[in-house]
């Protein structure tokens, strides 16, 4: 700490004294200094520059602060000081031997911070120079402070017209330094030239008389000098021994031959919590425990006797008054001299608070090794050379390695070699961080790959140098697979909703379009007429398709698990890869020609093999190659097999296991399309299928998924054409409600060449307001599901609150799972339909309604 006590306690002791002569209380010029009092009056220590400003400052405040304060006090407190010898010394002294002993004691005695220089000249002028070796240990107080002593010292030697100007000042400027003061006064003759003036004494006897008794007065100053510094260097060594035994930590005992207490330090009273006195004469073991008898400790001291110059160190138990016991360090030492009476020289460490640390250590130890055995979490360290320190149970049970086996291992021995990190970077550059947490994929001894959730800061050694890098992590590779599947939902989903509202627009479109189409072609007869209405029906009908198509793909209808045709979904498929897949690219289909059924989501498996369809299109590349779909029997009884075929690459043995892991992928950072191999996998084994790959480096890839097949009872009839819809003419007033122009007057049509009265409205409100007085005169009502400001559900709803008998059947372009489902009662006819599908429904809600 020397670096930051620059100023002797000598400064500090003399402004204690001139504090307590002016009667100031211990509490006043104390106030806000830490530092206790006999440090500050310890002429031996040093202090800092801010503690004795702080105790000039309050005596400043005390006194009441002035102008010039701080110099008066220089000046003061100097002459306080100067004694009456010293006073003698600086009235006959030469002037050049006082600056030069008042600059050596500044220098080395009182101020470590400065380097003082004087340059005295005899007609009148002295300049001192104050050389400040660090501005941030120096102030203005100080430097005022200074001016009066200099000052002082000059009105001490007699010179009382002297006076003191700053020439310049670094204190005021931190820019400027040294600190220059010029003290002038009236030039007069030396103390000799005067008394030899006074009594007109002339050169020759007279003169050697005086030169005589000069050289005997420097003699005499002399022997007084060696004296003085004989005396202070004696009572300085008192006062370190004093300084020492007082303030050490550790209790110094002096015991007689008998064991009794001679002499005891503060240190050793504070252990016991006994004052001096009451220690004088009393046992040393008088102040131990009862862990032994007292002529166990008599023995064990005389055994020490035995053994001069041999120290026997023990752990004994102090006893306290209170009853508090504190446990000591003890060596004891018998001491022989041939001038003193021999004794034990016994010294006493206090260590109850180690001990109490290191059993808490030891605690605190066996909890955080119990952490580190049990903890489901994995705890890793990893060396500055990549390789591992350490690993808990935790770790060896994920990996599959014993912490032996992963010690001999490097960490990049078990990162994926898709890692998008570096694993040198990663242990490097983290030695001087602090914690972060990242995602690290490895592979176990059983050749899985696991993703970790892996928070790492860093270690050190006992010498406090880097070592490498700690890590805790969890193994979140399920949760990753889950995720992904939850984003590629919400991904469909929103895509689904984009293109639900697509297609309910188009969807009214297409019905106009298509049914008009259909009531040309039914009524017109000339041929060539006819024939465009069949043309207009194709390109209407190809479009519907297309639009369900889309819906299928985003996900946007609903998914139920009920049997579906899979050539058809093949089929579509394939449609929908000819206009992203290269022409270069053949794709093939080969499909058995009786119809394949199973059962669950078509969306789901429309998902599944569009995406394995991608990824063999994205394998092949910009060469010429084929992808070939087709549908087998499985290898189980009833079992159909899926295959998707192609040309390109293959897959790499070392690879191929991990193509179904949720991290995988072989394409660039953000080149990925569709679904990942994960969800395809998730999707098969929720249809109750199972999924395999099989593949060669060189001869392309085969994916193939078997399914159970659905069986039926029977084949589903043809549809009614147009020739087998009855025409018999049953009237009544049906209500239609829909918000597209064109699908009400194409409705309207189809109802009124079927002999029924018909009434339409754009909006539920208006359809409501009407029923309200009519609902007796309705047969039934049509009603779109998608309405402006009321869905046609709850529109249904609110007609069935005033007739709950009222026969509905709903039509919509679209319709989604968040959408209000109409109930499972009433008829759901989605857009386009032809009128042919129109009158069936009809004809079925008549029949179950008895109407």
């Amino acid at each position: 700490m020397s670096e930051f006590r620059d100023i002797s306690c000598y400064a500090t002791a003399i402004l204690i004294k001139f504090a307590k002569r002016k009667k100031m209380p211990e509490s006043v010029y104390l106030q806000g200094i830490q530092e206790p009092l006999t440090h500050l009056n310890n002429v031996l220590e040093w202090t800092s520059i801010q503690t004795w400003t702080k105790l000039i400052d309050n005596i400043a405040d005390y006194l009441g602060r002035k102008t010039g304060i701080f110099q008066d006090l220089g000046y003061e407190i100097t002459v306080m000081e100067m004694t009456h010898f010293q006073m003698f010394f600086f009235k006959v002294a030469p002037m050049v031997f006082i600056l030069k002993k008042i600059s050596n004691h500044i220098n080395t005695s009182i101020n470590r911070n400065l380097r003082v220089s004087m340059t005295f000249s005899e007609n009148g002028v002295m300049d001192i120079h104050y050389h400040i070796l660090d501005l941030a240990k120096y102030n203005l107080i100080l430097c005022d402070y200074n001016r009066g002593a200099s000052l002082a010292i000059m009105h001490c030697k007699g010179y009382q017209d002297a006076t003191i100007t700053d020439m310049s000042c670094a204190a005021r400027d931190s820019k400027i330094s040294p600190c220059h003061y010029r003290i002038t006064w009236k030039p007069r003759p030396s103390l000799f030239r005067r008394i030899r003036e006074s009594f007109q004494l002339r050169f020759g006897y007279h003169g050697e008389i005086l030169s005589f008794m000069e050289d005997k007065h420097r003699a005499l100053e002399i022997q007084y000098e060696e004296i003085l510094k004989l005396k202070n260097d004696i009572q300085a060594s008192n006062d370190f021994l004093n300084h020492m035994m007082d303030n050490t930590n550790e209790g110094i005992v002096w015991l007689n031959g008998e064991g009794r207490i001679v002499f005891a330090n503060a240190a050793f009273g504070r252990l016991v919590w006994k004052a001096e006195k009451e220690l004088a004469w009393t046992t040393f073991w008088s102040h131990l425990s009862n862990a032994m008898t007292e002529f166990d400790y008599r023995r064990l001291f005389m055994e020490s006797q035995e053994k001069t110059g041999i120290p026997q160190i023990k752990e004994f138990e102090f006893t306290r008054p209170s009853g508090d016991t504190r446990i000591g360090e003890t060596i004891i030492s018998w001491i022989t001299t041939g001038q003193e009476e021999p004794g034990f020289l016994v010294t006493v460490r206090d260590i109850t608070e180690k001990r109490k640390m290191e059993r808490q250590l030891f605690a605190s130890e066996n909890r955080f090794r119990s952490l580190y055995q049990n903890s489901p979490a994995l705890i890793v360290g990893i060396g500055s050379d990549s390789r591992f320190i350490y690993a808990n149970p935790a770790m060896e049970e994920q990996s599959g390695y014993t912490e032996t086996e992963l010690q001999s291992m490097h960490f990049r021995d078990l990162v994926a070699p898709d890692a998008n990190f570096d694993v040198d970077r990663l242990v490097m550059n983290r030695l001087d961080q602090g914690p972060s947490l990242q995602e690290v994929h490895f592979r176990t001894k059983a050749g899985e790959w696991k993703a970790i959730a892996l928070n790492t800061y860093p270690i050190h050694d006992d010498t406090g140098a880097l070592a490498g890098i700690a890590g805790i992590g969890i193994d979140i590779t399920e949760t990753k697979r889950l995720n992904e599947q939850l984003v590629q939902t919400q991904r469909m989903d929103l895509l689904g909703q984009m293109a639900g509202g697509l297609a309910h627009d188009f969807n009214n479109i297409l019905l106009a379009i298509s049914g008009y189409g259909r009531l040309l072609h039914k009524k017109e007869q000339n041929p060539e007429l006819k024939e465009y209405a069949s043309a207009i029906m194709s390109a209407s009908e190809r479009a519907a398709e297309l639009t369900r198509q889309l819906l299928t793909f985003s996900r946007g209808e609903v998914g139920k698990q009920e049997s579906f045709v899979l050539n058809s979904v093949v089929t579509e498929v394939k449609q929908l890869l000819m206009p992203i897949v290269p022409r270069i690219i053949n794709i093939q289909m080969v499909l058995p020609e009786r119809e394949i059924r199973v059962k669950g989501d078509s969306g789901k498996i429309h998902q599944c093999l569009l995406n394995l369809c991608l990824n063999a299109r994205d394998a092949i590349g910009l060469i010429e190659g084929t992808i070939t779909l087709r549908l087998v029997p499985g290898n189980e009884p009833d079992y159909i097999a899926l295959e998707v075929e192609d040309s390109g690459p293959g897959i790499p043995p070392d690879i191929i296991e991990k193509i179904f892991d949720p991290f995988f992928s072989t394409k660039k950072r953000g080149k990925g399309t569709g679904l990942g191999l994960s969800v395809v996998y998730g999707i098969v084994r929720s249809h109750n299928g199972k999924i395999t790959v099989d593949s060669k480096p060189g001869s392309g890839a085969r994916f193939r998924i078997e399914f159970p097949e659905y069986q039926v009872e029977g084949q589903k009839g043809e549809s009614m054409n147009e020739k087998n819809v009855p025409s018999d003419k049953k009237k009544g007033l049906v209500m239609i409600i829909d918000d597209e122009i064109l699908v009400r007057g194409y409705c309207e049509d189809v109802l009124k060449s079927e002999h029924y009265s018909v009434i339409s409205f754009p909006s539920a409100e208006s359809a409501i307001e009407w029923f309200q007085i009519h609902s007796a005169e309705v047969r039934f009502a049509i009603a779109d599901i998608i309405l402006p400001e009321m869905d046609g559900v709850e529109m249904v709803e609110k007609l069935r609150a005033i007739r709950s008998d009222l026969a509905v059947f709903f039509m919509t372009g679209f319709i989604s799972p968040n959408m209000k489902q109409p109930p499972e009662s009433d008829p759901v006819l989605h857009k386009p339909f032809s009128p042919v599908a129109m009158m069936e429904t009809i004809r079925k809600l008549e029949k179950e309604r008895g109407l």
